[in-house]
């Protein structure tokens, strides 16, 4: 319940702050997203894949504009085929329009990746030297950025996870110096992406590149593990667009807006908290009606068992095993949120003599324990004095023989 309480009270500062509960869910999915995919891989053959998929977009929105005419000009003309009428036809050129749309968008956003000008001839780009260099960069990039926020996370959970004792601290450490460990690998990723940075202005000042390329930005290696919302790591000027003016890539709110970040660690904290308790309420309902049908059960068996002497006791010991029982858990279900209808199946009565059987019992043991204790007591005293009284007599004993042997040596005198 503390638990639960403190994510309720954290989540409603978060709330309190303008943001809402489908905002932190929604970010939390992108979230979940972008640190799941599959990093783009260098390859030579990057650039052409891309440029054959937008060729084949561009050739599937030609063949989906000329449908539409045709069904443009059925429904001019009212001139419908078997089994077709106006409703129907309207429905088909609108499902048409959302598909040219849709691939109209597509194709804009793969240009923008490949930075090429919408008036060229994409099919002469294929082996293009600078466009297999600047998506190998691309990629390099993507997954500097990942490794980046990947090693943030790792870090912060450290920090989170252990208290200032000795052996965490100790624990802490060593975790830390693992971390930093991935800190040369990055590095390397960031300079072989800086020398492809270097290679592609060559190429756009030697005229190599499409027309209106830009070179992309090197990476800072000073301050490269800040992760600072405005580092050029988060700016893919030259890789996305042929102007990046409206197409810059923006710090997600999950990873860069700490507001956001906090809110969406408390919700996810009441999601837990909250399918614990569905849980314990499961469990109590169960643990509720197994003690009803245990009773009715050892109830039931006692009537038919009337002439079995040895049954009875047997099942009189049962019932006995499930009112001490049931006297366990009732104090502790209380503590679980949930109101359960009927009895558990003993009477009021029942378990009153029960609990009284059990403080009795308790009291007896105490005082045979302390009774106990005290007869040890005094059979240790006892031992110790017949110890003692041992000891002197094997002392006079000694003393009476050495006195014998010198009376002897003066008689032989």
């Amino acid at each position: 319940m503390e638990k639960k309480n403190a994510a309720v009270e954290g989540l409603q500062v978060t709330l309190d702050l303008g943001y809402t509960e489908n905002l932190l869910r929604d970010e939390w999915k992108a979230q979940i997203v972008e640190q799941t995919k599959p990093l783009t891989k260098q390859s030579k053959h990057l650039a052409n894949k891309e440029i054959e998929d937008v060729l084949a977009l561009v050739k599937n929105k030609e063949n989906n504009e000329k449908e539409l005419e045709e069904y443009e000009s059925i429904l001019d003309s009212g001139e419908y085929e078997d089994g077709q009428d106006a409703s129907t036809v309207q429905s088909y050129i609108e499902d048409l329009q959302n598909k040219i749309k849709k691939t109209r968008k597509t194709i804009e956003n793969k240009r923008a990746k490949l930075s090429v000008d919408s008036r060229l001839n994409l099919s002469r780009l294929i082996g293009n030297e600078f466009l297999k260099m600047r998506m190998n960069a691309l990629a390099l990039k993507q997954r500097i950025r990942d490794r980046l926020r990947q090693r943030k996370f790792e870090i912060e959970g450290l920090q989170r996870a252990y208290r200032n004792t000795v052996n965490q601290a100790k624990l802490q450490k060593h975790t830390d110096q693992q971390i930093r460990k991935k800190e040369p690998g990055i590095q390397s990723l960031a300079r072989s992406y800086n020398k492809l940075c270097t290679e592609l202005v060559k190429l756009i000042e030697t005229k190599k590149a499409p027309r209106g390329a830009l070179a992309p930005l090197p990476i800072e290696l000073e301050g490269l593990f800040k992760l600072d919302v405005d580092d050029n790591i988060w700016q893919d000027i030259g890789l996305t667009d042929d102007n990046d003016d409206n197409n810059q890539t923006s710090v997600p709110l999950w990873l860069g807006n700490e507001d956001v970040r906090s809110g969406i660690k408390w919700l996810l904290q009441l999601d837990r908290c909250m399918e614990e308790q569905r849980r314990l309420e499961a469990e109590k309902i169960s643990m509720f009606q197994w003690m009803r049908e245990e009773w009715v059960i050892a109830e039931t068996a006692l009537q038919w068992s009337e002439q079995s002497p040895e049954l009875v006791y047997q099942l009189n010991m049962r019932k006995k095993y499930l009112l001490r029982l049931c006297l366990n858990w009732k104090p502790v279900i209380r503590q679980i949120p949930g109101v359960l209808e009927g009895s558990w199946g003993p009477s009021l009565e029942e378990l009153a003599e029960a609990r009284k059987f059990e403080t009795t019992e308790n009291v007896i043991e105490r005082e045979t324990q302390e009774e106990g204790s005290e007869d040890d007591a005094t059979v240790s005293d006892e031992e110790e004095y017949i110890e003692e009284s041992e000891m002197m007599d094997n002392m006079e004993t000694e003393g009476l023989n050495m006195e014998i042997v010198d009376s002897d040596e003066e008689m032989v005198l």
